[in-house]
């Protein structure tokens, strides 16, 4: 028995399945986090599993549809025990995968297959293959190919995947399960020798081109259509996002436009405010002088605790929560060092800024205890980095009742949270929450750097 072909093709298998198994877990690592040793158990185990089935294959006859759940019921697996991300991203990502990896397996083994059916019709030969490195060659280059592209769209960020999660991920991936199933039929009737017949008795040899042309078509078409399906919810999630940013901006100028209003206001009449302290002053009405003051700074919206930023949609909005906060009975404390020279967006400030401070105002509102209804907000910068952190008084226990809202239709809500850490993922950021002793801390560092 000659051993060589085997050696070869076993040989040439496990080095294509090395090159499918890196380029897999790059992809898997722009959207999903993985540890250093995670990282090589995962590449172990993955030639382990696709070794150990070709080992059984070339000894048993197993159908395509239990083949391919074998396969990739390993790699799932693999993904969501090892990676470290939320559960309806994993999904996403695993099913994701699956579609494409099989797609493009079927698309360049057929082209690749009629390309060199093409070749033997030429040459004279019968249109099969029966020389062993004819199918290594083969394999090698469908491997390749299918390599080559993951590799390459894994350079494609997909924008809403950094902001979706759980079950919308979830009804996101249904498409791409649907077509998974189709392929393993069309694999199942490929395996048992149904083909498409070329229309006449024109031999086996334009029998094999028309099936192989029409898998061709279906996995390119199907490549397409997931591809316009990404691309029309990337560019949705990215319209939504800059509608929100603007609005944010609106609302920001607006309170920014009632402040100086008032300041005007004041302002006119301040002539008439100094006549009445002069005269005041001369009577030596002390209490009723303070009270005129205070009522002053009251409609002046001036106040000691009044933060300045240098951004004004920024210094408007914080205005905003301020009165929004105090009209609530909730002590408010400021305290933000935003430098000239920190390149963070002011829409994405303002966004950062206003939906931290509302999960604060509304989580003290709900509060009985007025001596625990505060919020507190302090920013600075720290190296490169912008750190912002807010406290504020909770009843809550534990970390986790924070994923749970107490709003109706919870379905329509939660939007805050997921704005705000996107907002962490555009600039690389990080976000920390805890709970000490009755008072929720919020964290967020993001680099300082200036994005698109």
């Amino acid at each position: 028995m000659n051993l060589l072909p085997i050696i070869c093709g076993q040989l040439m298998f496990f080095l294509c399945c090395m090159g499918e198994a890196m380029a897999v877990q790059r992809f898997c690592r722009e959207y999903l986090e993985i540890s250093a040793i995670r990282s090589k158990m995962f590449i172990i185990f993955f030639l382990a599993g696709r070794m150990a089935i070709e080992a059984i294959l070339s000894c048993y006859f197993i159908p395509f549809f239990l083949y391919s759940f074998i396969q990739n019921g390993i790699f799932a697996v693999l993904v969501l025990f090892l990676f470290q991300a939320e559960t309806g991203k994993k999904v996403f990502i695993l099913f994701l995968l699956i579609l494409e990896r099989r797609l493009l397996f079927e698309f360049f083994s057929s082209a690749f297959s009629s390309l060199l059916l093409f070749i033997q019709h030429i040459m004279g030969k019968e249109p099969v293959m029966q020389i062993w490195w004819e199918e290594c060659i083969l394999s090698c280059l469908v491997y390749m190919a299918g390599i080559a592209v993951i590799y390459l769209i894994s350079g494609f960020r997909i924008s809403f995947l950094g902001e979706f999660s759980g079950k919308r991920l979830v009804v996101l991936a249904v498409p791409f399960v649907l077509l998974i199933v189709i392929s393993d039929m069309l694999g199942q009737a490929a395996s048992k020798g149904i083909l498409l017949r070329s229309g006449g008795d024109w031999g086996i040899y334009y029998d094999q081109l028309f099936s192989h042309a029409g898998i061709c078509l279906f996995s390119l078409l199907s490549m397409l259509g997931i591809g316009v399906y990404l691309i029309s919810f990337d560019r949705i999630f990215l319209e939504i996002r800059e509608k929100e940013r603007y609005s944010a901006g609106v609302a920001a100028y607006k309170a920014m436009e009632g402040q100086y209003c008032q300041m005007e206001r004041l302002r006119h009449d301040l002539k008439n405010h100094l006549i009445g302290l002069q005269g005041l002053l001369k009577d030596r009405e002390w209490d009723k002088m303070e009270r005129y003051l205070h009522k002053m700074i009251q409609e002046g919206a001036v106040s000691a605790s009044e933060a300045a930023t240098g951004r004004r949609a920024l210094d408007a909005l914080l205005f905003y929560k301020r009165k929004l906060a105090e009209g609530k009975n909730i002590v408010w404390e400021c305290d933000l060092k935003i430098p000239k020279e920190c390149l963070i967006d002011e829409f994405d400030l303002c966004i950062l800024f206003g939906n931290i401070l509302d999960n604060a105002i509304e989580a003290c509102e709900k509060l009985e205890q007025e001596n625990i209804r505060f919020v507190h907000v302090e920013s600075r910068m720290v190296k490169k980095c912008f750190l912002l952190e807010v406290k504020n008084g909770t009843d809550l226990q534990d970390i986790c009742e924070t994923g749970h809202t107490g709003k109706e239709n919870p379905e329509g809500h939660g939007f805050g949270m997921q704005n705000i850490k996107n907002i962490v993922y555009r600039y690389n950021g990080m976000l920390n929450m805890e709970i000490q002793e009755n008072v929720f801390v919020l964290s967020v560092l993001l680099c300082n750097l200036e994005v698109s």
